[in-house]
């Protein structure tokens, strides 16, 4: 796979096309931000951090039998993913009161809700990214009413799945926000990343109760270094893999969990096989050899053999959004 022109750059990553037109190259920057851009800082490793943690996240709720956009991590802050047609969406789903939902309803911070709370934010830094409902998506043309169909209960499938993967490692999930978009086939794909940045994670550990931020929040509120918190999240989760076999448990499939529910039900089909090998060119990058994993809990593939990268020029401009808008209101990622 060969890395091609630069498509795109956002506050975060940068866009890249590749030698199959269904496949682009994305590359995970340093750059962290806050309130719309205005707040901006670079961290060292922070690029490294969120594409492992990603991958790892990703791969995990594969196993639980959802897919995303991501075909393989190539580098330590590279990673190929599949091109979809992105909704200009964020998906927010909250556990717990914190953040935007204490301050626009008058909550207390950390008060536990009786059930998740799914939201939606459109995606316009100019506008501070407001919140819409169902009928404002399908009458500004976002998306349909079938899309939403299918994305809402994908977002609470994908909640229900990461509050379980991070309480086994004693870390709560307080509120998260992901993309979602649709491959050339119409296929619906969670999309974009699943990082520190993207999330509240809250240590548990010391079963103090007392709130530890794992999370941007540190660099939100001036609380402290993002890195330690986000190494601490990737060591939790790549120790919990390499001596707890049985960590995150069985995992199953949706198809399956819904033959159990119901014994008459036909047997399930069984599902795709992960994203054929991508052949990564001699000059991607080398990677250092992954830490030992468990049954349970697969490391990411890492392409394997790969050479020094070469010296890609990397433009820094983390004021703009991962977006390309098409003629029809739909954002290309």
């Amino acid at each position: 796979m060969e890395k091609l022109e630069k498509l795109y750059e956002g506050k975060a990553k940068q866009l890249y096309a590749t030698d199959d037109p269904e496949v682009l190259w994305v590359e995970y920057k340093n750059s962290a931000t806050a309130g719309d851009g205005e707040k901006k800082e670079d961290f060292a490793g922070k690029g490294r951090l969120n594409n492992l943690i990603t991958t790892l996240i990703f791969d995990l709720l594969k196993k639980r039998g959802i897919d995303s956009h991501l075909v393989a991590r190539v580098g330590e802050t590279s990673q190929l993913v599949k091109k979809v047609k992105m909704f200009p969406l964020e998906i927010v789903l909250r556990n717990t009161a914190a953040g935007h939902f204490c301050s626009r309803l008058g909550v207390e911070e950390g008060i536990e809700l009786k059930e998740p709370v799914l939201e939606y934010f459109l995606k316009n830094d100019d506008l501070h990214d407001p919140f819409v409902n169902d009928d404002d998506l399908v009458a500004l043309d976002v998306c349909t009413r079938e899309d939403l169909a299918e994305i809402a209960p994908l977002a609470r499938r994908i909640n229900e799945a990461r509050i379980e993967i991070f309480a086994k490692i004693d870390v709560k999930l307080v509120d998260f926000k992901i993309e979602m978009g649709r491959t050339s086939d119409g296929t619906l794909l969670l999309a974009d990343e699943i990082t520190p940045d993207s999330c509240r994670l809250w240590d548990q550990r010391d079963h103090s109760g007392k709130v530890e931020h794992l999370d941007k929040d540190l660099f939100r509120r001036d609380l402290g270094d993002i890195i330690p918190a986000y190494e601490k999240i990737e060591s939790i989760l790549l120790e919990a893999q390499k001596t707890n076999k049985n960590i995150f448990g069985a995992v199953v499939s949706h198809a399956e969990e819904e033959k159990a529910e119901d014994p008459a039900a036909e047997p399930a089909e069984a599902q795709e096989p992960a994203a054929e090998p991508v052949e990564i060119p001699e000059e991607v990058p080398a990677e250092e050899p992954a830490a030992e994993v468990s049954d349970t809990l697969d490391a990411p593939d890492i392409a394997e053999e790969a050479k020094p990268e070469p010296e890609y020029a990397l433009a820094q401009e983390p004021d703009s959004d991962m977006e390309l808008k098409t003629p029809n209101g739909v954002y290309s990622y």
